[in-house]
């Protein structure tokens, strides 16, 4: 339990971080472009339902709702690093400037390490549903490094493409 405490407290510091900067931003007068705000929408939809995910996985002991959180969580990172890329770029052609482009990419962090701790809200679920020799409950690195290197788990492989098909390939359509 005190895993699980632990999980959601950092979920809700990450989600404080982000209120306080868009307060910043709002008695500031300040928004970001129109492109990145589109972005933001596509990242938020992935977390919305990744949160959703680890909620539902956690409140019922649900292995399979928790199973659904790791292949969504890759697809917020991949979000994640091709947006920061991007708006990497738009400071670079000075279409953004030094300040809204620290909030976004501080924005992005946050909504980034949000996902990484529903993701091991749903690991701490399948490790105390797992059987004692599991390799979830052996060695859970193993098993993340086997999940995240493909060919190990086929449910994994296809909500990965599931999930990037629905959050990323918007993205990755509209540079």
């Amino acid at each position: 339990l005190l895993n699980f405490v632990t999980e959601f407290e950092r979920i809700g510091d990450y989600a404080v971080n982000i209120m306080e900067k868009a307060e910043e931003l709002y008695d500031k007068e300040a928004s970001f472009s129109e492109s990145a705000k589109k972005e933001l929408q596509l990242l938020d939809a992935a977390l919305e339902r990744i949160l959703v995910l680890t909620d539902e996985a956690f409140e019922n002991d649900d292995v399979q709702k928790a199973a659904q959180v790791e292949p969504l969580e890759e697809v917020v990172d991949l979000i994640a690093a091709t947006l920061k890329n991007r708006h990497v770029e738009r400071l670079k052609a000075g279409e953004c400037t030094i300040e809204l482009g620290t909030q976004f990419l501080e924005l992005l962090i946050n909504l980034e390490r949000m996902s990484d701790h529903c993701s091991n809200v749903a690991l701490h679920i399948l490790r105390q549903t797992s059987s004692p020799d599991d390799k979830v409950r052996i060695d859970s690195h193993a098993y993340m490094h086997e999940l995240h290197h493909g060919g190990f788990n086929q449910e994994f492989d296809d909500l990965f493409q599931e999930y990037r098909t629905k959050y990323f390939q918007p993205i990755a359509r509209d540079p």
